[in-house]
């Protein structure tokens, strides 16, 4: 019971971060006139038109997210450590993806630092539940 717990609280908040990843301003781009003024355009992680400018980032975490979406629900059912290191490196990837646009990008939304720590929260949920069954056996 406490495992199913757990899993459907990581569920939980990978659907949070899921919705927030969906709305469609959630992604700033800007870009500069002749003029020198900028333009600022808003954009979902979902479109194809920040990594058209060599910004993959929030598609990957996109991409990342919806695996987990698939991944999570199967962890209920497949209980083996193979699949558990699987949805763990995913989560690495997710925050690695989640980390790179706040360092490079010149604006971020809240949605961009919300997504980051949900994924961080994931993480360490999934990893102490791992180290608890380790320390079982």
């Amino acid at each position: 019971m406490k495992k199913k717990l757990i899993i459907l609280s990581v569920l939980a908040l990978t659907i949070f971060a899921f919705i927030l990843e969906v709305i469609p301003f959630s992604v700033i781009m800007y870009s500069g006139t002749q003029s020198g003024q900028e333009i600022l355009r808003y954009y979902g992680y979902w479109s194809m038109m920040p990594a058209g400018y060599g910004n993959f980032c929030y598609f990957f975490v996109f991409i990342t997210t919806c695996l987990l979406l698939l991944f999570i629900p199967l962890s209920l059912f497949i209980n083996k450590k193979a699949f558990q290191i699987v949805i763990i490196c995913l989560f690495l990837f997710g925050i690695t993806f989640s980390i790179i646009p706040l360092f490079v990008a010149k604006y971020s939304t809240w949605q961009n630092y919300t997504v980051l720590v949900v994924y961080c929260l994931n993480f360490v949920i999934v990893l102490l539940d791992s180290f608890l069954i380790m320390m079982e056996k």
